[in-house]
């Protein structure tokens, strides 16, 4: 057995010219050479001109499925907020369930945003979507403690960890639903 066999060829380029593609590095602003469809093509409904953005048309076809995903979830949100306030501050006033079902209503959803609840990246996606449901009632219960704390407010503590709890699972149970549902309209198109 020869020696050359044995050694690999060091300094050689190996690579081969892929035909007619031009190749651009993956650091490029632009990784991929934008191609001319065909008119009417399924994937470029609206074709502006002979060659039409990959990443115009991926947009266009991920904000048809987010939009109403996110406008569902915030509704939901509210609806929870509304709810788990009506249930956690049941035994007292009626006033004291208005005020605190309308605050809730407002700050559950701001709170779900801050927290980035609605990115739609995280929407029926995977866990980060209830870990920011986690962080927003737990960062949510610690402003209202800190907040009563600091006011000398008379709240229960039950009463606002019964409330906070109850809006995380009821909006995770809502997220999941919403989650299966959106399964479902993926394999059925």
């Amino acid at each position: 057995m020869t020696t050359e066999a044995r050694t690999p060829m060091v300094g050689v380029d190996r690579r081969q010219a892929a035909g007619d593609e031009q190749r651009l590095s993956w650091a490029h602003g632009r990784p991929f050479v934008v191609r001319p469809s065909r008119e009417g093509s399924a994937h470029f409904p609206r074709e502006v001109g002979p060659a039409r953005d990959p990443r115009l048309a991926a947009r266009d076809r991920r904000a048809s499925w987010t939009r109403p995903l996110v406008i569902g979830v915030v509704v939901g949100d509210v609806g929870v907020g509304i709810a788990a306030a009506v249930v956690g501050t049941a035994a007292t006033s009626l006033e004291r369930v208005v005020v605190v079902s309308a605050v809730l209503a407002m700050v559950w959803p701001l709170t779900l945003l801050g927290m980035g609840g609605y990115r739609s990246r995280l929407l029926g996606a995977g866990p980060e979507e209830f870990q920011a449901i986690a962080r927003s009632a737990a960062a949510l219960f610690a402003a209202v403690t800190g907040l009563v704390f600091t006011l000398q407010l008379q709240a229960s503590r039950r009463e606002v960890l019964v409330t906070l709890t109850l809006a995380a699972l009821l909006t995770a149970v809502h997220r999941h639903a919403q989650r299966k549902l959106l399964h479902r309209r993926r394999v059925h198109g």
